[in-house]
């Protein structure tokens, strides 16, 4: 009799085991591979099924303000921008000359001694006043056209969060950015130590060095938001049209 009970239990755990192996397992495997599915496709629901989870942007300087906040501090710092580029150009234009035909941007681009010495003697004792304002000025406005841009960026990633290499470019230019204020903060301070009289050779190159990278993450940033721009509202009336 303990035979045949110890028989018994034994075939039911050989069918136990045998079922655990043959189904609950590629069951589990099957479940977990249509999760993975789902989250590559950005259509994982939420626990209590109403919506698909929303899918995240890499670490970018404004992880740590929420995204309605993030619009408006994106509106306060872009009409900053514009009233501090208004002062800018106010303050940069008795320094255009000849010898400057830029104002200030040729003397960050003078990239050698004598070419400063140059454009500051043709600014005279009045036009040095006006550089010194324009400096300083270009502190604040550092600040305000650096977050406008890096923060559009995020919006702009977050915005086309479907094409992952779109977003993750925004993202690094974002950050991208805030490398371009540190450009422009020490080249504003070289400037500054040359309009003051320390006529080094070493700080033209070093203006020139820090000037021409920021220029360009800064070019490459309005490239990136005025083709992604372009290419959400190609897309918006594309559904707008498929729509009617």
């Amino acid at each position: 009799m303990e035979r045949s009970c110890a028989l018994v239990y034994d075939t039911a755990l050989c069918k136990k085991i045998f079922q655990t192996i043959s189904v609950d397992i590629p069951a589990l495997f099957h479940r977990e591979a249509l999760v993975q599915t789902e989250v590559r496709e950005g259509s994982l629901m939420k626990p209590n099924g109403a919506a698909p989870a929303k899918r995240t942007l890499p670490r970018n300087p404004f992880s740590w303000l929420p995204d309605k906040q993030q619009r408006t501090v994106f509106l306060c710092a872009a009409l900053l921008t514009m009233i501090l580029m208004a002062a800018i150009h106010w303050s940069n234009a008795p320094l255009q000359n000849p010898a400057a035909p830029l104002g200030m941007i040729s003397l960050q681009l003078a990239g050698t001694l004598p070419a400063a010495k140059q454009i500051l003697d043709s600014w005279e004792p009045k036009g040095q006043v006006s550089a010194a304002l324009n400096l300083g000025i270009d502190y604040l406005y550092m600040v305000a056209y650096a977050a406008t841009l890096s923060l559009a960026c995020v919006l702009l990633a977050r915005h086309c969060h479907r094409s992952r290499r779109v977003a993750l470019l925004g993202v690094c230019l974002s950050w991208g950015m805030l490398a371009a204020l540190c450009l422009d903060a020490v080249e504003n301070l070289l400037l500054i130590r040359l309009l003051f009289g320390d006529l080094r050779e070493l700080w033209p190159v070093l203006a020139l060095w820090c000037a021409v990278p920021k220029f360009g993450l800064v070019l490459a940033t309005l490239l990136y938001l005025v083709g992604g721009g372009l290419v959400v509202l190609v897309r918006g009336g594309g559904r707008q049209g498929a729509g009617s």
